[in-house]
């Protein structure tokens, strides 16, 4: 998707607050983008939506600077966890709340420059994150790239590796 303004190629993160009002339709287009190719009516991203939060939205854009190919959608989110055992424990990690690749750009390895982008601001590892719903091809590149496979089904949807609880 075509940007009204220059950005510096390769991944960077916004803010509400850095948002740049020229991004605003930018930001609600490839959340749209995101909702259909999730097959959900209503976007988790738009402008107004990482505005009024804490939300971070990683991008990543060509090398020219002058397309959006890609986002991961980050923030913290009061969760509750059910352990294998059956047990209950409440936790406030990051959440991968939203993550799409263009489908033109797919398979190129840039779902993976975002992951690595986000992980290196956010000064995390990938597997202290908590992923909201993530889709076959997001498992997919999360086992082949990082490991992470195995997980305990929750009734939130949110996904946590089970090397969440090994570090």
């Amino acid at each position: 998707m075509d940007l009204p303004l220059a950005l510096p190629p390769g991944t960077s993160c916004w803010t509400g607050e850095s948002l740049d009002a020229q991004l605003h339709e930018v930001v609600d287009e490839i959340g749209a983008r995101s909702a259909k190719a999730q097959g959900i009516k209503n976007p988790f991203t738009s402008a107004s939506k990482l505005i009024d939060s804490d939300h971070r939205l990683h991008v990543v854009c060509n090398d020219e600077g002058t397309q959006m190919l890609g986002f991961i959608k980050v923030g913290t989110k009061h969760l509750y966890y059910y352990a294998k055992d059956g047990s209950l424990t409440e936790m406030d990690p990051l959440c991968v709340l939203d993550f799409y690749v263009h489908e033109s750009c797919q398979r190129m390895g840039l779902g993976q420059t975002l992951i690595n982008g986000m992980l290196n601001v956010e000064g995390v590892a990938i597997s202290e994150l908590a992923w909201d719903n993530p889709s076959p091809s997001s498992f997919g590149l999360l086992r082949k790239h990082y490991g992470l496979s195995e997980y305990v089904d929750q009734p939130n949807h949110y996904v946590l590796f089970s090397q969440y609880f090994e570090r």
